[in-house]
């Protein structure tokens, strides 16, 4: 193929699209990424276009990293044409043609990366040099916005992913003046440092009512006053990689009792008896002893979980103790624990994993969120609703470096994708009406794994 799919590819609406107050004599739309540490203001006529403007990220590259992106995309193409490029069902179905027309209708508008204040452009360079396996040398491509709080926010402005030259005629205008309406927007924006979504949870304490499986009654306050330190894993019936660490969250749960701490399991779709019912037999297969909660009737508003499984860790008063951690990493548990006995409290470095000595590929928490290696011999995406209820037909893009797969989930809401091991990306393109769509880019180790995605409501 022409381009680096695995770049150009990332074609998801930004959902979080709201309209602001005027800033200019035009009223302007906002993207806020405060996890980037940006607010994008868009004039609005930015977006009355025949083609797709489309966007992702905004999200730290690795956890722990301090360096976050953003990309922003144009698809030369109308709503109608890309809905009905993306209906098949089958990646089969898809003709070399039609392949080729997508790649020859996407081109980067704009790509920004915030960088912490002990970050250097060589340390993007090196990130993505490991990332891909070969040297990522773009520093001529990267122009400095500005700098605020030790931040510095770069505008990254490749040609080979600014070329619009193979798009039908209209559209190759359109985009070359969006592309020059660059500098129109970035003044109009606001760049601060990043927000972290779990700083509020820094003196707060966590407090519900619910029972466990077997329907004892449990109190929170009760619960956590018996440890020093109580492990909650909050994990669902669906989500592969949540099952398959549960048999050493029983070894684990044996060590941190000599440490007068637990391991509290939380199923969150645990209002459902067919869930329970699937639990139960993962956790007799894995012979689970430790508690395994039902969730409280306000489960979402007190624990914001949008990676499974995650992690809390609550001291014997009820706070939260040290930061979560996102996603099936089980040799950060324990240091993770022994960091809040510390008394480190929520600003405790959050223990990096060990490099995976199989492949020499080093699993950063949150790197791939919802991500984790199985022992089987393809990959593997699961898509649930808030509920835990798989769902059907949502459209899945699998890309590697030279080309894009594309599947639609099944039934069980599954996707499967017969591949080689390799480094690759997955991307949700088009979902049930009922659902927002989830603009995250999962990023793939080189080892087979399964990907767990959960949808939000409308």
């Amino acid at each position: 193929m022409k381009r680096t799919l695995s770049i150009i590819l990332t074609v998801v609406l930004f959902v979080s699209l709201l309209a602001v107050p005027a800033m200019a004599e035009e009223e302007t739309k906002a993207i806020e990424l405060k996890d980037a540490g940006m607010t994008l203001n868009f004039p609005k006529s930015y977006f009355e276009t025949k083609g797709l403007v489309n966007g992702n990220g905004g999200n730290e590259l690795e956890s722990g990293l301090d360096i976050y992106s953003m990309e922003l995309l144009y698809v030369a193409m109308t709503e109608d044409e890309f809905n009905d490029l993306f209906s098949k069902s089958d990646v089969a179905d898809y003709t070399e043609e039609e392949i080729n027309f997508y790649l020859d209708s996407v081109a980067t508008l704009m790509m920004i990366y915030t960088l912490g204040p002990n970050k250097t452009i060589d340390d993007l360079c090196d990130y993505y040099s490991v990332l891909y396996d070969s040297k990522w040398e773009k520093e001529d491509c990267l122009s400095k916005i500005t700098e605020v709080d030790g931040y510095t926010f770069y505008l990254y402005q490749d040609p080979v992913y600014q070329n619009s030259n193979s798009f039908r005629p209209g559209y190759a205008e359109e985009y070359q003046k969006l592309l020059g309406r660059t500098d129109e927007v970035l003044a109009l924006s606001d760049f601060y440092a990043p927000v972290d979504r779990y700083a509020d949870l820094a003196g707060s304490k966590l407090e519900f009512v619910t029972t466990d499986l077997d329907g004892n009654p449990v109190n929170s306050a009760d619960l956590f006053a018996e440890h020093e330190i109580t492990m909650l894993n909050v994990w669902a019936s669906w989500c592969g990689p949540c099952k398959k660490e549960l048999a050493e969250l029983e070894e684990i749960s044996h060590r941190l009792a000599d440490k007068d701490c637990a391991v509290v399991g939380l199923l969150f779709d645990g209002d459902d008896k067919d869930a329970v019912d699937e639990a139960r037999a993962e956790m007799e297969k894995n012979g689970v002893t430790y508690l395994m909660l039902c969730p409280p009737a306000e489960v979402e508003e007190i624990l914001d979980v949008t990676s499974f499984p995650t992690t809390f860790y609550i001291s014997r008063d009820g706070t939260f103790a040290c930061p979560p951690t996102l996603g099936a990493y089980i040799e950060t548990y324990e240091p993770t624990v022994d960091a809040c006995l510390s008394g480190s409290g929520m600003s405790a470095p959050v223990p990096d994993p060990a490099p995976d000595e199989s492949d020499g590929t080093t699993l950063g928490i949150g790197a791939f969120d919802g991500v984790m290696p199985n022992n089987g011999d393809t990959y593997c995406v699961y898509v649930a609703n808030e509920k835990g209820d798989p769902v059907q037909g949502v459209v899945v893009q699998f890309c590697s470096e030279t080309q894009c797969m594309m599947g639609k989930t099944d039934e069980n809401g599954l996707a499967v994708f017969e591949e080689e091991p390799g480094n690759y990306t997955v991307h949700i393109l088009k979902v049930p009406a009922e659902y927002e769509k989830d603009p995250t880019e999962y990023r793939i180790p080189a080892v087979y794994s399964d990907v767990s995605v959960v949808l939000k409501f409308k």
